[in-house]
């Protein structure tokens, strides 16, 4: 019987970036003339608590061996979509995460690929097949998007494991192709939302319901021809049964 392997990916950012976050701590609320200084002792300990967290997150997966996936410099979202994450754009940058993700690059078995984001490595690595050569790979992660993906997954943040299917990963990538996603500032289909009826939370959403094929679902350009918006047109969805379709209920 051949040995098993057990390895974790591990999506790093939310880890270094906490941590650096840490050593600032109240003073992105300083006057900016003043200057904040953090010491190579401070980025030293800041270091030791993201190892830490790597050794528990080890533990926690009975992991023998691991990657940690950073994200890069640029982005190849931003040339196809401007406003990707724009709300963010803003926000001050912990002084001293460059220095933590160099010493990761340094110390760590550590995967920066530039113009590529961590979720985007990690997930490379994680459906790349590699089961003839007896590995068995955990994604561990805080990040819903990662769910997109089947195979065995585990929170760090909550401790939690668990395994997403190959039908529940499809479903939730369409999901959001249908709905969008507010917080990466990307657009769905238009009037199409996630978003459950008011005072019905066991009814399902549109874009519930177009992906599960508890019905079917199909856009209709309406035109107006008076009123305020005429000459104007909107996409409607139209819904009807298809008996035809083996539905899931």
């Amino acid at each position: 019987m051949s040995k098993i392997t057990k390895v974790a990916g591990i999506d790093f950012d939310t880890v270094v970036f906490r941590q650096a976050l840490r050593l600032q701590g109240d003073t992105f609320d300083i006057d900016p003339e003043y200057e904040t200084v953090i010491t190579n002792d401070q980025i030293e300990e800041a270091y030791e608590a993201v190892e830490a967290e790597l050794k528990t997150i080890m533990f926690n997966t009975k992991c023998t061996e691991y990657i940690v996936f950073l994200t890069g410099s640029t982005n190849f979202r931003y040339n196809i979509l401007p406003s990707y994450k724009w709300r963010r754009k803003n926000s001050p940058r912990p002084i001293a995460l460059q220095e933590l993700k160099d010493l990761c690059l340094a110390r760590l078995n550590c995967v920066l690929q530039e113009g590529l984001e961590a979720d985007d490595t990690s997930i490379m690595w994680f459906t790349h097949d590699e089961s003839e050569a007896g590995i068995r790979k955990v994604l561990c992660h805080v990040d819903k998007d990662l769910d997109q993906v089947a195979g065995q997954h585990y929170n760090y943040d909550k401790d939690l494991h668990y395994n997403v299917t190959q039908e529940d990963a499809d479903a939730f990538l369409w999901l959001q192709v249908l709905a969008g996603d507010t917080a990466d500032c990307y657009k769905g289909c238009p009037n199409v939302g996630n978003e459950r009826p008011k005072g019905k939370p066991d009814e399902q959403s549109k874009a519930e319901r177009i992906v599960y094929g508890t019905l079917c679902t199909k856009p209709v350009i309406k035109r107006f021809t008076r009123g305020a918006k005429a000459g104007m047109s909107e996409i409607k969805w139209e819904e009807y049964h298809d008996n035809t379709l083996n539905v899931k209920e």
